[in-house]
């Protein structure tokens, strides 16, 4: 979750860029990046070692990619199609793939369960399941079948500014989350 979604809306391109955020945060990972940044000092302080010289440029550029990577959603507007990126450095990964009918902007709230095994296992022999609700942003068709996730906020006021940014930027109406039923063929 990322209370801090940012948005970007081109008028020229008829794009709008939603990123959900580092995709290694150091809040979450940070172990990996203790152990990155240990395993350049050691490798940097090695007195007879030649493993620095390829060890340190290499540990570098994983603590580069780690640093500079974020994902999130590109959805342009007027050729009606959109793309889950994953970008490093600055470029985009991502295919792009055509939507039609999607109608509003829907705002769904959710239980969640994280189990956090790892410190589980390090501090004390119970399970220790966090349970919290989230407020997540999609774009859906009139139906609440097809979407595209814009977004995850941990409180509902949050979701819902964002929210109407998104509504805005895509003229498209916010609604209450009401899947229609699929009638079946017999």
């Amino acid at each position: 979750m990322d209370n801090k979604l940012d948005t970007n809306y081109s008028e020229n391109s008829g794009l709008l860029k939603i990123s959900y955020g580092m995709r290694f945060s150091p809040q979450t990972n940070w172990i990996a990046y203790l152990i990155v940044i240990v395993f350049i000092i050691a490798f940097a302080t090695a007195p007879d070692s030649n493993a620095w010289i390829i060890m340190v440029p290499l540990l570098s550029i994983i603590l580069l990619v780690m640093v500079t990577a974020t994902n999130g959603v590109k959805i342009d507007i007027q050729n009606k199609k959109y793309q889950y990126y994953f970008s490093v450095f600055g470029a985009s990964f991502g295919k792009w793939q055509k939507w039609s009918d999607f109608s509003c902007i829907v705002l769904k709230s959710s239980r969640k369960k994280q189990d956090r095994r790892l410190t589980r296992d390090f501090v004390d022999r119970e399970s220790s399941t966090r349970k919290f609700m989230t407020s997540e942003i999609y774009m859906m068709d009139s139906s609440h079948r097809k979407k595209i996730f814009c977004g995850s906020f941990s409180n509902s006021s949050d979701a819902n500014k964002k929210a109407k940014e998104i509504s805005i930027q895509l003229n498209l109406p916010i609604q209450k989350f009401s899947p229609k039923r699929i009638e079946r063929r017999r």
